[in-house]
Parts: C-alpha cells; sequence; structure tokens
C-alpha cells in the first residue's frame, strides 16, 4: 500500500524527532489527544495560519507555560516559526535550497553555531536556535527538501 504524502513526511520526522527536540518544550501530535489537538488549533487560530489541519506532522510548543504562542509547525509543506519578540515566517521546503549548520567564533574567541536556511532566490535566514536542537533539525530541513523534490518528480511523471 502506498503513503499519504503526510506519512511520508511523518516518516522522515520521526527520524529527526527525539534528536531536534530541546529544553523543556513539548510535542503536540495531532489527532493524539484532545489536549493536543487544541494546542495545536490554538496557535493557529492566534496566528490566523491558513494550513490543513490533515497537513499538520507535529507541533513543538516552546513557550515555558505552553500558551501556544510561539513555537514550531512542522507540515508537510514546510515549518512556520515563531520565535521569542519575532514575526510569525514560513519556511517553504519547495523554496529552500538548503540548510546548513555554521560556526561562528566572536571577538573573544568564543565559538557558537547558528542555523542557516538558503532559499533557491539567493536570499537566506537565520533560525533562532535555542529552542531546538541545531543538527537534527538541518538534518531534517535537507532530507524534507529532497522529499518535496520526489514528489514533484513523481508528479510530473504522473506517478
Amino acid at each position: 500500500m502506498e503513503l499519504t504524502k503526510r506519512e511520508r513526511y511523518f516518516k522522515v520526522f520521526e527520524k529527526y524527532m527525539d534528536g531536534m527536540k530541546g529544553r523543556s518544550v513539548k510535542w503536540f501530535v495531532p489527532g493524539f489527544s484532545g489536549y493536543h489537538d487544541h494546542k495545536i488549533r490554538k496557535f493557529m487560530r492566534f496566528y490566523a495560519i491558513p494550513v490543513n489541519y490533515e497537513d499538520i506532522i507535529m507541533f513543538l510548543d516552546t513557550t515555558v507555560f505552553r500558551s501556544a504562542k510561539e513555537g514550531f509547525l512542522f507540515t508537510t509543506d514546510g515549518i512556520l516559526i515563531k520565535e521569542v519578540m519575532e514575526k510569525l515566517y514560513y519556511l517553504k521546503f519547495s523554496e529552500i535550497e538548503d540548510a546548513q549548520l555554521e560556526e561562528i567564533t566572536d571577538d573573544i574567541g568564543v565559538v557558537t553555531s547558528k542555523i542557516r536556511i538558503n532559499f533557491k532566490d539567493g536570499t537566506s535566514r537565520n533560525v533562532l536556535d535555542y529552542d531546538v536542537r541545531k543538527y537534527a533539525f538541518v538534518e531534517y530541513v535537507n532530507e524534507a527538501i529532497a522529499l518535496t523534490a520526489r514528489i514533484a518528480r513523481e508528479k510530473e511523471r504522473g506517478m
């Protein structure tokens, strides 16, 4: 039996899920329970997110008190991210060239790393990364980009 689009993305997500979760953040799974569904829908309502509920893979609430006002909404088409003191933004897999982990040394020799998302149009964006573990997040994004390209090719061939 052929997997649905959501099931295919979930298989990729599942590989990196445990490695991605950092600190005291919490995963919410659509359809797992009424409480989980409530938190996901609350995030969607708060930002008027036009995403089909059936396309949601997982929601990562990054707020201390689980208010669902900040976090990462993983979908079959990309990731909606609301970080502290930032506007909501959308990383759409079909528009991303790649994700990279970059190490930066400051003036006094302290090495930090950051996630850089490079888009096909030549622009890039840094993802505030204290809520997710960087390496797993970058690996997930790159594999989801590859899956998006594979699905597009299959669609072109009429598969």
